[in-house]
C-alpha cells in the first residue's frame, strides 16, 4: 500500500485508463480505511479518490456491480452527514 500511496501525488492514476483495476482496488482500500478503520485521509489521498471516481472506467465498474455501487454511495452519504 505504501508504494501505491507514494505514487498518488505524482500521477493521475496507478496504471492506465485502459486497465483501472489497480486504481479501483486502491480506491476501495482507502474507502475501507476511512470508513471502517477510522483513518483520516490526507489531501493527496482525497484528491486521488476524487479523480478515480470521475473516470469513465470507474463508473462503468460501479454500473456492473450494484452492491458495490450502493456501498460507495452510502459511504459518500455517511461522510457528508
Amino acid at each position: 500500500m505504501n508504494v501505491a500511496l507514494s505514487r498518488l501525488g505524482t500521477t493521475s492514476d496507478l496504471h492506465s485508463s485502459r486497465q483501472p483495476a489497480a486504481d479501483i482496488s486502491v480506491y476501495d482500500a482507502l474507502q475501507l480505511a476511512r470508513g471502517f478503520g477510522g483513518v483520516a485521509l490526507g489531501e493527496v489521498e482525497q484528491a486521488y479518490m476524487a479523480r478515480v471516481s470521475e473516470r469513465d472506467a470507474f463508473r462503468r465498474a460501479l454500473e456492473s456491480c450494484p452492491s458495490t455501487r450502493a456501498w460507495v454511495e452510502s459511504s459518500a452519504k455517511a461522510r457528508r452527514a
